[in-house]
């Protein structure tokens, strides 16, 4: 290759947002398709994309801190983008400070195709090729190492009696994303909730559904090209459709109903609109399809949950865990907690303990609650 090749280095600020890195690999999409290659660090690049995160504040100081590294590492005709949701909350902040250009994400693409003459076009519903997220984020090569050593287990104990294998078959399920013919499928983009502690509807509003039509679509071209398993992006997957007149049990019934050998993960299952559709969702459920559901619990006390404005009780999500476990004992259950709400008494906190030990997810993540402004 020539030293003066145009390439794009790309900078995702957490991993554990699916949406992100598909819109990672929309810029990567993008810019290949133009004729640029791949760098493989900050300072070979043309161009830089911090793609940023605002869920909590963390994301906010990680943003700011991979974008002054970028603006001391970069060559200095290289360009810095920044996209994503601290982007679309702290865009003018990041002008002020930063030499950079602030995008909200690929809705935009027209303008970053216009100022820097790509001639071809990005191609949104265009079925993608695998791709390499550990390109985004480093972590992610970590995530799948440990999915390869747990199918390499898995396959080595199927002689053992289902509990035993279990062990090792629900935090593989939980993981599956990591899988080497894993698609990720974009399904909405966009929040119908308002929690206390998360900015994510602020900064890229109502949820926007895609068409079932353009999800079936692109998923059968995925499993022509021999993709097995589809993970289900969305920033809420129970408030798909809610902006065209359907419900995400439509969705998931489409989704399960492809001809072919296949299965699916559930991600950001909202509890709030789960129960109020619980029976027909356990309806559609077709056990041995479906391997992993994402139930967010963020507490276990009822106190706490309406301070966080999550809509739901205690009561009501161990309805729907317990539900989802007796149509699908196979189905792994992944969730998250917050610690350190304002308020949270070690009374609270027990609570939660409490419905972590009752039911048992096979992948748990902890965050300690960070305050922001407003």
């Amino acid at each position: 290759m020539s030293g003066d090749e145009k390439k794009i280095f790309i900078a995702q600020v957490v991993t554990g947002c699916h949406t992100a890195t598909l819109e990672s690999d929309d810029f990567l999409r993008l810019f290949l398709a133009n004729g640029y290659g791949i760098a493989r660090r900050m300072e070979e690049a043309s161009v830089i994309v911090v793609n940023s995160c605002v869920v909590d504040s963390t994301g906010d100081h990680l943003t700011a801190k991979i974008i002054e590294e970028a603006e001391k590492r970069k060559k200095p005709e290289a360009k810095v983008i920044a996209s994503g949701c601290s982007a679309k909350v702290y865009g003018k902040a990041l002008r002020q400070k930063y030499d950079c250009i602030v995008i909200s994400g690929p809705e935009e693409f027209p303008f970053i195709e216009a100022s820097f003459n790509l001639s071809q076009p990005f191609e949104r519903d265009a079925c993608r090729d695998n791709f390499k997220a550990e390109l985004f984020h480093k972590d992610v090569a970590k995530w799948k190492k440990t999915w390869q050593h747990l199918n390499g287990l898995s396959s080595c104990l199927k002689w053992l009696c289902p509990p035993a294998r279990r062990i090792i078959s629900g935090p593989l399920n939980a993981i599956y994303e990591y899988s080497p013919r894993s698609y990720f499928l974009r399904t909405a983009k966009g929040c119908a909730n308002a929690c206390a502690f998360c900015a994510t509807e602020f900064a890229i509003g109502f949820v926007k559904s895609r068409s079932l039509t353009d999800i079936v679509r692109e998923m059968d071209a995925a499993l022509k090209k021999g993709f097995d398993h589809f993970l289900i992006v969305s920033d809420d997957f129970t408030s798909y459709g809610m902006d065209q007149g359907t419900n995400y049990v439509e969705l998931l019934k489409s989704l399960l109903s492809r001809s072919g050998r296949y299965s699916v993960s559930l991600r950001n299952f909202n509890p709030s609109h789960c129960i109020h559709r619980l029976d027909e969702f356990a309806e559609a459920i077709e056990p041995g399809r479906i391997r992993c559901v994402e139930l967010w619990l963020q507490s276990g006390s009822d106190r706490i949950l309406s301070l966080m404005r999550r809509n739901y009780t205690k009561a009501e999500f161990l309805t729907i865990a317990q539900t989802v476990r007796a149509r699908d004992p196979g189905i792994s259950l992944k969730s998250g907690i917050i610690v350190g709400f304002p308020s949270e008494t070690d009374e609270d906190f027990e609570e939660t303990l409490r419905i972590v030990e009752e039911v048992w997810f096979e992948r748990l993540d902890c965050s300690i609650y960070s305050q922001r402004a407003g």
